[in-house]
């Protein structure tokens, strides 16, 4: 006789199937009833099988075993790969964000770099063109840290820094060969001490042509021709 209590509808067969909670009672089954079944209903069970969606066992007529996988392994497997997904595009967001905080780091340490080459420039009476085409860069830079949560607090001692320096270099005097030798050899300096590299070539470069504008210069200590060839061998020993 077909029994009717256990019965819960599976939503792999999408029908009311009986369910067990071991293999062994789903054997158990079809061994003490498989006779009685085929004589009510004409067919009976051959088999039993577990079922992922109900969580326990059914037994089928259907003696074929199709390898292949459930509708909720299929479900399953989908759910897995979506999880694994985004776990990825959390990973490389992170990634993204630790990138932009390395950068951010190096750029604050280049900024403090850049304010203490500033400081020494004035101190020495360096050139002051170049002097304040520094503070510029350092002014595009400062811009660049203060949409950064981390140095918002800084904002404001970093940008009265950075205007005190301003307005003293417009103190300094326009001596050009004095100047242009206070840059030499604060460039000097910088490549002994192997500071940032793309500070140093813009130091030189706008030494370079601090030296190509002073066409009205007398030069005493040295030749334009002696001053350039010390630049040129300053970048050559930068690029090595």
């Amino acid at each position: 006789m077909k029994p009717s209590k256990s019965r819960y509808y599976c939503p792999e067969a999408q029908r009311h199937k009986i369910l067990f909670e071991s293999e062994k009672k789903a054997e158990d089954f079809i061994r003490y009833n498989n006779e009685e079944i085929r004589k009510a209903t004409g067919y009976a069970p051959v088999r039993s099988y577990q079922c992922i969606a109900c969580d326990g066992w059914h037994v089928t007529s259907s003696s074929e075993v199709r390898d292949l996988p459930s509708k909720t392994e299929m479900v399953i497997q989908a759910f897995r790969e979506a999880q694994e997904e985004k776990k990825k595009r959390k990973e490389q967001a992170a990634a993204v964000r630790q990138e932009w905080r390395d950068r951010l780091e190096v750029a604050a340490a280049n900024l403090q770099m850049q304010i203490d080459v500033i400081k020494e420039q004035i101190d020495n009476k360096g050139d002051k063109t170049i002097i304040i085409s520094l503070i510029e860069e350092a002014f595009q830079v400062f811009a660049r840290l203060g949409k950064a949560a981390k140095f918002r607090k800084h904002k404001r001692d970093l940008e009265r820094e950075l205007y005190r320096l301003e307005f003293g270099a417009e103190q300094l005097p326009d001596d050009a060969e004095s100047n242009i030798l206070i840059q030499i050899q604060t460039i000097e300096y910088l490549l002994e001490n192997k500071s940032d590299k793309a500070l140093i070539h813009h130091i030189i470069n706008e030494t370079a042509k601090a030296l190509r504008t002073s066409r009205n210069t007398v030069f005493v200590k040295y030749s334009k021709a002696q001053l350039e060839g010390k630049l040129n061998r300053l970048l050559s020993l930068l690029q090595q």
